[in-house]
């Protein structure tokens, strides 16, 4: 049975944004949201508007009356939090931006209604809700708002952007496409969490032994599945001096799980075999902080004497890059 339709909608999300092009099938926004395509962290969530202009008809008796609908509009409004020349660019339709050739500087230049694009662009915001279930909002259009640049002392700069919608969704003239998850009530065989006798994965104040918390390192929606798939979010670290005495590897995603019973008293084993693999470390601890090398591509292998293998993989996490 799936959960009864009334949700308390809490929380902000991320904006994804891909150049739009001429007769392309826009994807499902579920599908369309990735860590490639992400625009920018945003501040101050994000609102969507909808207004129409209606037309009235009414006999000159005031007995009969008719009223349809005229015109609609549509708009996505967000607070850019991290921009670069790339976010401007498809902010402002004259803009442009180049490298210089030492790769020093990133140089956008902006104005000129002869350097005008015509960019369309599908613009989708992800509202994040693990208990109720995600919410997209896609929307094929451009900022038309212009912006505002500003350097305060006291605060982080956000730019305010408004995208207005076009009808290029689909052949049905569909300005904007809100999609909800459905949660079902009922257990999925896939979603069930690893047996505590094998991992346990804390999300709390739990120490990690390396200086920071569980909840510093990962967020509170972070699972380890049974057949070993993390899913939830972790965001990027750029200080966790304890983890390493290497700079390069004190930066980045970091998992934290506690094997559970059935590695008591055990020497184990674990290897990174993503990417170019990694050298096996073995202990009889049972806590262990692994670091995501590869992103969602990165890959675990646990192993001890008879425990069946445990192969841990994060390709449906959410894993957030430095910026």
């Amino acid at each position: 049975m799936n959960k009864a339709p009334e949700r308390i909608i809490l929380g902000s999300g991320y904006i994804h944004l891909a150049t739009f092009k001429k007769g392309q099938q826009i994807p499902d926004p579920e599908k369309f949201c990735t860590d490639e395509n992400r625009y920018s962290y945003i501040k101050n969530g994000a609102t969507l508007e909808y207004t129409n202009e209606v037309q009235e008809v009414t006999d000159d008796m005031g007995k009969v009356s008719k009223t349809i609908i005229t015109s609609e509009a549509v708009s996505l409004k967000a607070g850019l939090m991290t921009l670069i020349g790339d976010t401007i660019e498809k902010l402002c339709d004259t803009a442009r931006v180049a490298v210089s050739e030492d790769g020093k500087y990133r140089r956008t230049k902006i104005g000129g209604v002869g350097n005008r694009k015509g960019a369309k662009y599908v613009i989708c915001f992800h509202h994040v809700d693990p208990e109720d279930g995600d919410i997209w909002v896609m929307i094929v259009g451009q900022n038309q708002a212009g912006f505002t640049l500003s350097f305060a002392p006291s605060d982080a700069t956000v730019v305010d952007a408004e995208f207005k919608a076009m009808p290029n969704l689909d052949d049905e003239g569909t300005l904007v496409n809100y999609v909800e998850e459905i949660l079902s009530d009922e257990p999925d065989p896939d979603e069930q969490v690893i047996a505590p006798s094998v991992a346990t994965v804390p999300v709390d104040a739990t120490p990690t032994g390396y200086g920071k918390t569980a909840a510093e390192i990962m967020g509170s929606d972070v699972k380890l599945l049974e057949g070993g798939h993390v899913v939830g979010t972790f965001p990027y670290v750029g200080d966790f001096t304890g983890f390493s005495g290497n700079a390069d590897e004190q930066k980045g995603n970091f998992f934290f799980l506690k094997l559970g019973s059935d590695y008591t008293g055990k020497e184990i084993t674990v290897q990174r075999t993503s990417g170019s693999g990694g050298k096996s470390k073995k202990s009889s601890d049972l806590d262990w902080v692994l670091r995501l090398t590869d992103g969602r591509d990165t890959v675990y292998k646990i192993t001890a004497d008879s425990v069946p293998e445990l192969t841990i993989d994060f390709a449906g996490a959410t894993v957030n890059s430095g910026v």
